[in-house]
């Protein structure tokens, strides 16, 4: 950097003389002779600049510790929010391909298109921001080295741009770094935490990478009696554990939809199924799945789901709606007889090993008692509270023996359903980053802080500079020709 200060300390001595020499000029031409006091003071200008220019280098880092700036809050605020909108780009584009290819595509493109540009736009500010923080860091001195030595070329060619740059290192090394002090000042705290769980939840469902795949299926009891607002949960088995992606309610006829547009489940890992019928953790078969080998393709027979699975519930039988017997023992459920009758219910079991019974019934059915052998009678042991109903829960110890369980209530009684809602694989997503409307609340957040902010301070730097630049230049002289 030696050598330019040289040669802009050379360029002053030549402005100087140059400007000696029109003062001598035997010509009384006065347009050229006005040139000669302002030779000779742009001559001692630059000479100054250039003898101060460790001074003021020094000058702006006291400055700059009076101020307190810190280069590495400046870069560090920085790419925080930069990976944080990477990161959340990156969930929203793939989440706009999963719509798209489960046939929302123009929900995609109205709803996520403009989000995502808008989240774009925000990322390129945060990295030109990234950028001149880089530029007035590590090469501050050398852009003053530069500017000085424009401003010492005679005649005052680029004494403009060389006092701008001079003005702009000096203003941009004080003043930028201080650019998260100054949005702190004006932000809505939380927008980094919000886009933060977002992205957080999104990354707990790695739909690129899982796949997809639409699905019915179709769930029984250990009879083949199909069961009705049974809630079946999907997991992905992961090496780290098991990750929740959908849940199902069966409808009519046992079915539960997990098709076009907001269903579907991951292809590419192996799942776990859990069932919960009446409050109660029931035991599905099959339990682990393979998408590959437990889902049947069928493209033609439904045109929402292109894959049907059969599922059975091996340790229940169910007698009557919200009514339905849980064992331990397959000895006891295989040999189970029923018998109807009014309002009365007869279970008899032939078990050649002690086993436990477990009814579990609708309370708004009333029991008015249940009796084992027509002997004993027994009070429920517990109630269980399911979407919004309750359940009254019987167990009963049984030896080996024949037994016969009797149930009377009022079974004729239309009664209440329990209100489950299910998630669909691609709902889930969704539900993970919150509804639309406070999507654009986030990115609205984040746009003002992130570029509105930021693009006013940098308005205001603009404005110190030409301020500075002008008081460093000063007015512009014309050129003395005359005509």
């Amino acid at each position: 950097m030696d050598q330019y200060l040289i040669l802009a300390y050379s360029l002053a001595i030549l402005t100087y003389y140059l400007g000696v020499l029109i003062y001598a000029i035997p010509i009384p031409w006065w347009g050229i002779k006005k040139w000669a006091p302002t030779l000779i003071y742009d001559a001692l200008a630059a000479s100054l600049l250039v003898l101060m220019f460790s001074t003021i280098v020094e000058l702006v880092n006291y400055l700059g510790s009076l101020l307190n700036v810190d280069w590495q809050a400046y870069f560090e605020w920085l790419t925080s929010r930069i990976a944080i909108m990477g990161s959340f780009i990156s969930f929203l584009v793939t989440l706009s391909l999963m719509l798209s290819s489960a046939g929302v595509k123009a929900v995609s493109t109205a709803v996520l298109g403009p989000i995502i540009s808008l989240a774009t736009y925000t990322l390129i500010v945060l990295e030109i921001f990234f950028i001149l923080g880089l530029v007035f860091n590590q090469f501050f001195a050398k852009i003053m080295i530069i500017g000085i030595l424009l401003y010492s070329i005679p005649f005052r060619i680029a004494r403009g741009a060389g006092a701008a740059l001079v003005a702009m290192s000096i203003v941009f090394t004080l003043a930028l770094p201080l650019l998260p002090v100054f949005t702190h000042a004006f932000t809505i705290q939380g927008t980094e935490e919000r886009i933060l769980e977002i992205t957080e939840k999104m990354g707990k469902v790695n739909v690129e990478e899982w796949g997809i795949v639409f699905v019915k299926g179709h769930v029984t009891d250990r009879k083949g009696k199909p069961v009705n607002n049974i809630l079946t949960k999907w997991f992905a088995l992961l090496k780290q554990g098991e990750v929740y992606v959908a849940s199902y309610v069966t409808l009519e006829n046992g079915w539960f939809d997990a098709g076009r547009p907001y269903g579907g489940l991951p292809y590419n890992v192996m799942l776990k199924l859990k069932a919960e019928y009446c409050g109660i953790e029931l035991t599905p078969e099959p339990r682990i799945i393979d998408p590959h080998t437990d889902f049947t393709y069928n493209p033609l027979k439904d045109p929402n789901a292109d894959y049907f699975v059969e599922i059975k519930i091996k340790d229940m039988i169910t007698i009557s709606k919200y009514f339905f017997v849980k064992s331990n023992s397959n000895e006891a459920l295989n040999t189970l007889k029923i018998t109807k009758g009014g309002d009365l219910v007869n279970l008899k079991f032939t078990i050649s090993k002690p086993a436990t019974i477990t009814l579990v019934i609708h309370k708004e059915y009333n029991v008015d008692k249940v009796i084992v052998n027509s002997t004993k009678t027994i009070r429920y042991s517990k109630i269980k509270n399911w979407g919004g109903v309750s359940f009254q829960i019987y167990e009963v110890f049984l030896n080996e023996g024949t037994w016969v369980l009797s149930v009377r209530a009022n079974f004729q009684r239309n009664v209440k359903d329990p209100k489950i809602t299910d998630k669909g694989y691609l709902e889930t997503i969704s539900k993970n980053i919150g509804d639309f409307e406070e999507l654009g609340k986030v990115i609205a957040n984040a746009v003002f802080e992130w570029i509105v902010l930021p693009g006013t301070y940098l308005s205001i730097l603009i404005m110190s500079t030409y301020s500075l630049a002008y008081a460093i230049g000063g007015r512009k002289i014309r050129l003395p020709i005359k005509t």
